[in-house]
């Protein structure tokens, strides 16, 4: 399931040529507007035959994942799918200071993973002080 929130569903349609069984939620973001989509969405996915093993959730940039996950323990998603991991990309040749963003922020705590991108762009002195901020 991708969630695009801009007008041109770009990660969609990237995705849609690598896997089959792409779901685009577009214009809004599930976190806020889309979250009926969202567990309907969710619904049709697992009335599906063959049922998925697994279904993926990626959110636009501009997601909290605390009201994602707040609408994923609907119970009777939850009975069907539970929720695994929450796992939140950061762009590793960004200043520290961008840490002090509150989306981020709470991006980082519903977080169970983090991952840093672009690792191969940064400095290992800039890798690890981005990788101390966000364990702290």
């Amino acid at each position: 399931v991708v969630n695009d929130f801009g007008a041109i569903n770009i990660d969609a349609e990237l995705i849609a040529g690598a896997s089959d069984g792409v779901v685009s939620l577009s214009n809004g973001c599930i976190c806020c507007t889309l979250e009926g989509d969202l567990l309907r969405t969710l619904a049709t996915l697992l009335r599906r035959d063959p049922r998925p093993e697994f279904i993926v959730i990626e959110t636009s940039g501009i997601a909290d994942p605390a009201d994602i996950v707040r609408n994923l323990m609907d119970p009777v998603i939850w009975r069907e799918a539970p929720l695994e991991t929450v796992l939140c990309v950061v762009d590793a040749t960004q200043p520290v200071t961008a840490l002090d963003d509150a989306l981020l922020r709470s991006q980082l705590r519903a977080a169970d993973v983090v991952a840093l991108s672009k690792v191969d762009l940064a400095d290992a002195a800039a890798c690890a002080t981005i990788r101390a901020a966000v364990r702290t």
